[in-house]
């Protein structure tokens, strides 16, 4: 067995990040956040009870793709382990993103990701199985068994195994992508993105054309996650007649030929721009703007067996003059690939 490598752990009120417990008062909230064709983004967001792990079955039942953004304490290390064996099974994606808390029982859920992502703020972390039974919590057999089967199930190194279970109950291993990915669980960075929630309350509506060409940006991107269909209309209602296109003059039906191709290569997509990427210049008087930046990408085909995911940059010239703004002219490249 290869060397156990040396990690930090540090204190944490055990009371709060119990992972085998009986279950809180009140279940996390499972919902879908945002519908991308067949697939969706699924929040998980609170203490884990029991039933959250048959709750978050059944939403899911119906999807062929989910990125499965984790918020919690812990909880019921059962409803844990059924929410990552969902993830493994379905080959779905787990994110903690920026400022976000995933231990305990949560963090074993994400484990299960088919693609794990953690932001460079967030906090993963890992301790023992144990019951709060009697006057101290105690570390749990059976509870570990049922862990350390499940992780050697994903595949993990036994050094991380241990690494993972080794933490008491008044302890905890937190984990960053580059300690993760030396234990041999595999990680990428989900740095720097806003959460791809639906904001909650009054928005003020943009007004000059730079915030004009920034919330287009936002929509394109929606837009281009979407469904094939509300893709492809949003794609013939934005677009000018001839758009330069990767540096050529291209008839807008040429461009949607290509661009219904690559829609149907790749059914189910996911965009999210990285924020504090994004610059915008609007340098004729506001008719034209010009925008550029970067986004995480996700594409699946079920059909296909195939995935594509990575890191693009974007640039876009805009006409701002009528109601909406229209594309004249487009262009980027891949910049990184998983």
């Amino acid at each position: 067995m290869r060397r156990q490598k040396t990690v930090r752990r540090h204190l944490f009120p055990f009371a709060a990040l119990m992972l085998m417990t009986t279950s809180p008062a009140s279940a996390a909230t499972v919902e879908i956040v945002k519908r991308i064709g067949t697939g969706a983004i699924v929040r998980v967001d609170g203490n884990l009870v029991l039933e959250d792990g048959e709750k978050f079955a059944t939403m899911v039942r119906p999807l062929r793709g989910a990125v499965i953004i984790l918020n919690s304490h812990g909880g019921s290390l059962l409803a844990g382990l059924r929410i990552g064996e969902i993830a493994r099974n379905r080959n779905f994606s787990t994110v903690v993103l920026d400022n976000g808390l995933c231990a305990s029982a949560c963090a074993i859920a994400w484990l299960g990701g088919g693609r794990r992502y953690l932001a460079p703020t967030a906090r993963l972390g890992f301790h023992a199985a144990y019951s709060s039974e009697g006057d101290a919590p105690a570390v749990s057999g059976a509870g570990n068994a049922l862990v350390g089967a499940y992780l050697d199930r994903l595949g993990l190194p036994d050094d991380a195994i241990v690494a993972l279970t080794q933490a008491a109950p008044s302890d905890m291993l937190w984990l960053d992508v580059p300690t993760a990915n030396q234990l041999g669980i595999r990680t990428q960075t989900f740095g720097g993105i806003e959460a791809p929630f639906t904001p909650k309350g009054a928005v003020t509506p943009p007004t000059t054309p730079m915030q004009r060409a920034a919330a287009f940006v936002q929509a394109y991107f929606s837009a281009g996650s979407s469904d094939t269909a509300t893709a492809l209309a949003w794609i013939n209602s934005h677009y000018a007649a001839t758009v330069t296109y990767y540096g050529r003059a291209t008839p807008f039906r040429a461009l949607l030929t290509e661009k219904r191709a690559y829609i149907q290569r790749w059914p189910e997509r996911l965009y999210i721009p990285v924020d504090k990427t994004l610059t915008v210049s609007c340098p004729t008087g506001g008719s034209i703007c010009d925008v550029s930046g970067a986004i995480q990408y996700e594409c699946q085909s079920y059909a296909r067996d195939a995935h594509a995911a990575g890191l693009a940059s974007f640039e876009m010239a805009l006409d701002m003059r009528g109601a909406a703004p229209i594309i004249v002219a487009e262009s980027g490249k891949v910049i990184a690939r998983r």
